[in-house]
């Protein structure tokens, strides 16, 4: 017996939350950080590593990149490809993009702000990806993705995630760990191209990744979404307090461990 049995039991499992991080001011605070990274390149990231292997980025290719933030993945891989379409529920993160594709001088990419379950594209693309977005966090979102692409889909999960400043604010806030399918989405996402017939290829990393904020920003978006969106003004106090109990010079910083799952198939 398989883990499920059939697309519609899937479907009917594969409708989760991707808690705080589904919270768009999330990452519309994040944006300014985000436009600082630089860009990502085949030699050192591994997720552009394996598209490239898989042979999916042609010269005539057509690629949409599903919760683009600030475009770091479009522009890096626009060079090998025809075109890339860029999206993101952020209005901050898309300008973001768009101002570095300039300053890069991408041209053939293109960046729209919306909710990729509310987008209608008027044609598919040859290559599909999410790569690290809350944005395909069901059955549909994930469905919806595989009917855009006539070639390619990938996907790049954190898994195993362990963001030590925000677990302890949960602990000491008395709210349990608020992201339970964010590790399952993988599982799902392997087990949905598994029951359309398909044989991912699955791939896997450790990293490590810092986080800062300064004092002011962390303690309202610990408070009112990372933690939890619904805290009490007293958790929101022991929150904020914690927050300000081990911020350095105004800045909070963030140690993130976790295990980068990756899949990709063809259709």
């Amino acid at each position: 017996m398989s883990f499920f049995d059939s697309l519609e039991e899937l479907q009917e499992r594969w409708s989760g939350s991707a808690g705080g991080f589904s919270h768009v001011e999330v990452w519309d605070e994040a944006a300014a950080g985000y436009a600082e990274k630089p860009l990502p390149t085949f030699e050192d990231d591994p997720f552009l590593a394996m598209m490239q292997a898989e042979g999916a980025l042609t010269p005539d290719a057509r690629v949409l990149d599903i919760g683009c933030g600030a475009g770091l993945y479009s522009i890096a891989l626009a060079p090998h490809v025809a075109e890339v379409v860029g999206c993101d529920f952020s209005e901050k993160m898309a300008e973001a993009a768009r101002n570095r594709a300039t300053a890069e001088g991408c041209t053939n990419a293109q960046f729209i702000c919306g909710n990729f379950a509310d987008i209608t594209f008027d044609e598919p693309f040859d290559v599909v990806f999410a790569h690290f977005t809350p944005a395909i966090n069901s059955a549909t979102e994930f469905q919806k993705m595989v009917s855009l692409t006539r070639s390619w889909c990938f996907m790049a999960c954190p898994t195993r995630r362990r963001d030590f400043v925000l677990e302890e604010a949960r602990r000491l806030a008395g709210v349990e760990h608020g992201d339970p399918d964010r590790d399952r989405n993988f599982l799902y996402g392997f087990a949905y191209a598994w029951l359309l017939g398909k044989t991912p290829t699955v791939m896997h990393y450790d990293d490590v990744w810092l986080d800062q904020r300064t004092l002011e920003d962390a303690q309202t978006v610990y408070a009112n979404h990372l933690v939890a969106p619904d805290l009490s003004a007293e958790q929101k106090a022991i929150v904020q307090d914690y927050l300000a109990q081990i911020a350095e010079e105004g800045t909070v910083y963030e140690r993130i461990e976790t295990t980068i799952a990756m899949l990709g198939f063809r259709i």
